[in-house]
Parts: C-alpha cells; structure tokens; sequence
C-alpha cells in the first residue's frame, strides 16, 4: 500500500473519531491556510515540526493525565485539534487516549504522530502497533535521518 493510501486510509479513520465541531474547526483551518498570504507562507518552517503548541500550557503532564481520567476532556481536544499539525501534540493525544482506555483512537494519533516524525512514536508504532502502518519502514527511516 502507498503512503498516499495509507494517509488517505487514516485521514478517514480520524474524520470519522472527530466530532461535528472538530471537523468544522480542521475545515476551517484548511481553508484558511489555503487563502493564505505568499508572505506568511514564506514564513513558516516547513510542514514538520519538532515540536507543536503545548495545549495543557499551565499544566503539568501529570495534572494533564488527572484532568483527562476525571473525565473532563478540554486538554484533550486542544491537544486532538494541534495534533493534525504537530507531531508532539499527536503524541501526546495518543497518551492521554490511552490512558483513558481509548486504545483503537490512540493507535490512530499514535501514527499520526510517526507519520508528522514524532521519534518516540515511531519507535511505539514499530514496536506495539506494527501491523498495516509498516513500523519499521518508519523505524528504518529514522535510523537513515540519524
């Protein structure tokens, strides 16, 4: 399976976990980065980042990890809606699913996260998720940039 098809694949997989309002927001954002000046796109580092926002600004990983398993899911969504963009977010979703129980979304944000170059979850995908995101293609990968 191409990468094209795989990202098609899970783009469809996250559009159907996200909700009427997350969707609508992540349209939003797309066309407005469509109508974007040459300017500001210019300006902007490239579509792979390091690292992303961090949603639970104020919080620490812990208090973050409290507020999720009591059920209020704010940081969460923050870190869902960034997570399209930036690898860490992604990442950090996939935690915070997991810690809730929400195994088959995490997976998902876990490839998401290796796919936008999160080094840590692409080693998580190569060693527990394997499977149809081929790991250790990502694995090889990171192995050839070091």
């Amino acid at each position: 399976m191409s990468i094209e098809a795989m990202l098609r694949r899970d783009a469809q997989a996250l559009a159907r976990s996200m909700n009427d309002a997350e969707m609508q927001q992540l349209r939003n954002e797309i066309f407005a980065a469509d109508s974007a000046s040459e300017s500001s796109a210019a300006g902007r580092s490239g579509s792979l980042r390091a690292a992303g926002p961090a949603p639970g600004r104020g919080l620490s990983e812990r208090e973050e990890a409290a507020a999720v398993s009591g059920g209020d899911h704010t940081v969460l969504d923050r870190y869902r809606e960034e997570g399209v963009k930036h690898a860490a977010s992604a990442r950090r979703a996939a935690e915070l699913l997991e810690l809730i129980g929400e195994d088959e979304s995490a997976g998902r944000w876990w490839r998401t996260a290796a796919r936008l170059g999160d080094p840590d979850a692409i080693d998580y995908v190569d060693a527990f998720l394997g499977g149809p995101t081929d790991g250790s293609a990502l694995a090889s990968q990171r192995k050839e940039e070091r």
